[in-house]
């Protein structure tokens, strides 16, 4: 038979209401704090990945807003947008002369299941006026000037692509290791680049799009379509995911602090007696 005294003693800590006390006795003050900073760290991921989700989010109306527009002649200076911003995501034609002598590779982007950088060559414009232009996937095999020179040139009569925006992702270690000039880079950081190219940059890039059938094989360069880095769904579940944790870590904290209190109080009816612990109940 159960004994009366330690069932209504479960009864009635069971009905105990958690006070802030039980969370600052003795040392748990120390692992509240631990507990409340892993939670609030988790909650500033969350935030953090909220404001990227609303960025990416003004990206993608930014970009179907662009391509709806029509095609821009970029060698028609005096018909474009006096705002940079105003050109980010437009559809653009241009022609120019390749400039070999200065050319890089971005090795940010995954368009392939196959490992390799993006080709990047300046393209001259006019007097001292270029453009980066984003010539496609290259094989990873491709990994000094020599051999970018001799990968085959797109007709510079007639380019077409969508033109991007720059991104400035600072990455110190490579920058720092590599001799210059930089010849690999893990973003798209036109004002870096502008420091090692004798040319007036603008501050966008071109990025060339497919035309026809793309193949399937080869050493490049193969255009690839454009598409943003993450999308705006990644980030929103991300947010899901930092807050989930952030809550499960607090309401684990909390039972686990009940169950303390609730072994404590057992002991104590062990202790002293059931009568006692109760009353102190």
């Amino acid at each position: 038979m159960p004994n009366p005294g330690r069932v209504r003693l479960w009864l009635r800590f069971r009905n105990r209401t958690v006070t802030l006390r039980s969370y600052v006795t003795g040392r748990r003050w120390l692992w509240t704090l631990v507990v409340l900073a892993l939670a609030g760290f988790q909650l500033y991921l969350g935030h953090w990945q909220w404001e990227r989700y609303q960025l990416r989010l003004s990206e993608q109306a930014q970009l179907t807003t662009a391509l709806r527009q029509d095609v821009i002649d970029l060698t028609a200076t005096s018909e474009l947008p006096s705002a940079d911003a105003a050109l980010h995501f437009r559809r653009a034609r241009t022609t120019g002369t390749w400039d070999l002598e200065h050319q890089l590779v971005w090795v940010g982007p995954m368009d392939r299941m196959e490992p390799g950088p993006h080709l990047v060559t300046p393209l001259l414009l006019g007097d001292n006026d270029a453009i980066l232009v984003d010539r496609g996937w290259i094989s990873a095999v491709h990994n000094t000037p020599a051999t970018w020179r001799a990968l085959p040139l797109p007709d510079a009569d007639s380019l077409h692509g969508l033109l991007v925006p720059g991104r400035a992702v600072p990455d110190p270690e490579v920058l720092e290791t590599q001799e210059r000039p930089v010849l690999f880079w893990s973003s798209m950081d036109l004002e870096a680049m502008q420091e090692q190219i004798p040319w007036n940059l603008r501050p966008y890039y071109l990025h060339l799009e497919p035309t026809g059938e793309v193949p399937s094989a080869g050493d490049g360069p193969i255009p690839t379509m454009y598409r943003l880095r993450t999308q705006p769904s990644m980030h929103l579940g991300y947010v899901v995911q930092w807050v989930m944790s952030a809550l499960t870590i607090l309401l684990l904290y909390i039972l686990i602090i009940r169950f303390l209190d609730r072994r404590a109080a057992m002991r104590e009816v062990e202790h002293t007696g059931s009568g006692t612990a109760v009353a102190e109940l």
